[in-house]
């Protein structure tokens, strides 16, 4: 620090207060030793050069000499030296300076430093000031908290009564000044001088002068208004050319000007006040870059959305096959354009935007820019809803995948009997590409379509479910190759799936079920008939064959009958089917004292019940048919 190290007191080697008597004698007894070549004894010499190299030619002596012939020079030189005020300690202090022990001085004034400044200890917060700039750059680094408490020291001696009897004592009587004047003296000079510190920043000394209050604080203020200017401008130039090189990023940029310039925007403000043209220059020049991030980010997202948008549009547009399949090609064409189109969407982050634009109408100082702040924000508010683009464009994609798969399978409707295959077919698919649909970004005005628009499907599913599986009763009704025995058990499946669907009350359930029950209940009754016909048909020699045999087919058609009271049936059936199965039951208690023979087959071929013909039980047309025709075979070991 050049004002402590080239002080003129120093170069002379001597301290704060030495009469003009001391000082030319001093002076020249220091010619002397320089024309000798020598150097002066230690106990001379105040020059202390334990504080740093210490230059003393003919011409720098002559140089402070005459700066201290000066009141002005020699006040100024007195601010960053140190006072003799007589006093033991600062007799102790210099003569540890002058050993080199720059620590043990600083503790010999620091206890002196209670609080307050009085006349007993004003000059050791002078002297102590001084020796604490000193130390803040001793090393390599500035020691920020030495330096902040040197300033304060310094500024709490100059703020102090004891200031008058000091520059008194410094210069000559005639010699007048006041603190305000001395305070910025003080500060501009320690500001000149710690330029070359490194570590040093404006911006630091801003902070420890903020923090202090004294005469003359804003009139040192308004000393770094321009260079916060300066600094706020070039941050704003800096980010103009990195928008300029990378629009989609003007967001990120806008952002990181408010944030980098928001500490100097209120140093300035505070300094220089709301209303002063600098502020207010600066604060428009933050504002207006942050609108000009605002449109070219707004802009250039909107023209890379341009690309995928259109594609869209043209895939909805384009005349494609009204089916299934084409909706399915549909989405799977558009979904990377959706991809593609949603990431630069939210490149275009419109909250980010408009949290910018609030941003800068904060900062905004003059009329003008806020006038600015607010067309953006109602071209924002009444443009483009850029949020809303992907699931505008989403829900004009799955519309039309809608429209293609309605188109085909309306027309399959209309053919339903014959087209029953494939139109079961087309609505998994469609249902398949309905649930591919409820994944994609959509608008709340368009699920409420999808929602019925599924569920017209799931409803049309159950009934050609039903539809199928009713089909397949009427098959099994009316298959001439089937036996009548084993169609409760070949139609159960169908039946539940009908009964789940419709449910058991329904009339056509109801109706199903009792004509498939009505057909096994023929069976029954039509077998047992002829067993008892060919039991009184039969010659005494076979009666006992015949009864084995009727006992047989009684035991048959009371398991298939039992078999029906797990069906849900009609009423008026449920009364028929009570009174055959009374009539069974009685024949069959008549019989319960029979026992069949182990392995019993009947030696007369038993008749396929409900076809009116005879067939052996292993021809190619029944083998492996039928719950009855089963049995037979395991009781007969066929």
């Amino acid at each position: 620090m050049k004002s402590i190290l080239e002080n003129p007191y120093r170069i002379a080697g001597l301290l704060v207060g030495a009469s003009a008597r001391e000082r030319n004698t001093k002076i020249k007894r220091l010619r002397m030793y320089i024309e000798a070549g020598e150097k002066p004894p230690t106990e001379e010499d105040r020059g202390f050069p334990a504080l740093g190299k210490l230059s003393r030619t003919s011409a720098s002596l002559n140089e402070a000499a005459s700066k201290l012939d000066l009141d002005s020079d020699r006040m100024h030189a007195a601010l960053f030296w140190f006072y003799n005020s007589g006093s033991d300690s600062d007799a102790a202090a210099f003569d540890a300076l002058a050993r080199g022990d720059i620590s043990a001085a600083a503790g010999i004034w620091q206890k002196l430093l209670t609080g307050t400044v009085t006349t007993h200890n004003s000059f050791a917060y002078l002297n102590c000031s001084t020796l604490q700039l000193f130390r803040s750059i001793m090393k390599t680094t500035l020691d920020a908290s030495q330096f902040e408490l040197a300033v304060l020291t310094k500024i709490k001696f100059l703020e102090s009564n004891c200031l008058e009897d000091f520059v008194t004592r410094a210069t000559d009587e005639t010699f007048k000044t006041g603190k305000a004047e001395l305070e910025l003296v003080f500060l501009r000079t320690l500001m000149k001088d710690m330029e070359q510190v490194k570590g040093f920043t404006p911006a630091k000394m801003r902070e420890i002068v903020m923090k202090l209050r004294f005469t003359v604080k804003n009139d040192f203020m308004k000393d770094f208004a321009q260079p916060l200017a300066d600094e706020i401008e070039h941050m704003v130039e800096a980010t103009a050319k990195k928008r300029k090189n990378d629009l989609l990023s003007a967001a990120t940029r806008g952002n990181s000007l408010y944030k980098d310039t928001s500490d100097a925007l209120k140093q300035l403000k505070e300094i220089t006040g709301a209303t002063d043209m600098k502020y207010t220059e600066a604060a428009d020049r933050v504002a207006n870059e942050i609108i000009n991030c605002v449109v070219d980010c707004f802009q250039s997202g909107m023209e890379k959305i341009e690309s995928p948008l259109n594609q869209l549009k043209t895939l909805i547009d384009r005349s494609r096959s009204m089916t299934v399949d084409g909706a399915l090609a549909l989405l799977a064409e558009a979904a990377p354009l959706l991809v593609k189109l949603k990431n630069v969407v939210d490149g275009v982050n419109i909250s980010a935007v408009e949290g910018l634009l609030k941003k800068a109408s904060g900062i905004a100082a003059s009329s003008a820019a806020r006038q600015r702040c607010e067309k953006n924000k109602e071209q924002l508010t009444n443009g483009v809803n850029v949020s809303g683009i992907h699931a505008n464009m989403s829900s004009g994609i799955a519309s039309k995948a809608l429209d293609m798969i309605f188109a085909e399978i309306g027309g399959l409707v209309k053919n339903v009997e014959r087209e029953r295959d494939t139109l079961k077919k087309k609505v998994n698919d469609a249902l398949a590409i309905v649930e591919e649909i409820e994944r994609m970004s959509l608008v709340s005005a368009f699920e409420e379509r999808l929602a019925e628009s599924k569920e017209t499907l799931t409803k049309l599913k159950k009934q050609l479910d039903v539809q199928m599986e009713i089909a397949a009763i009427n098959e099994l009704l009316g298959n001439e190759g089937l036996s009548n025995l084993s169609i409760i058990e070949e139609a159960k499946p169908h039946l539940r799936i009908i009964g789940n669907a419709m449910g058991h009350s329904d009339d056509t359930f109801l109706n199903i079920s009792t004509a498939v029950a009505s057909k096994a209940l023929n069976a029954c009754v039509a077998l047992v008939n002829w067993a008892q016909k060919e039991f009184s048909d039969a010659p005494s020699y076979h009666k006992q064959d015949a009864i084995y045999t009727l006992k047989y087919c009684v035991d048959m058609a009371w398991g298939v009958t039992e078999d029906m009271g797990s069906l849900y049936l009609r009423s008026d059936f449920e009364s028929r089917l009570r009174e055959n199965k009374s009539s069974l039951s009685g024949l069959r208690d008549q019989l319960s004292q029979i026992d069949l023979p182990y392995g019993f087959r009947p030696s007369i071929k038993i008749p396929d019940s409900g076809r009116g013909n005879s067939r052996d039980s292993d021809s190619d047309d029944n083998k492996g048919k039928g719950f009855f025709r089963k049995l037979i075979n395991k009781v007969t070991g066929n």
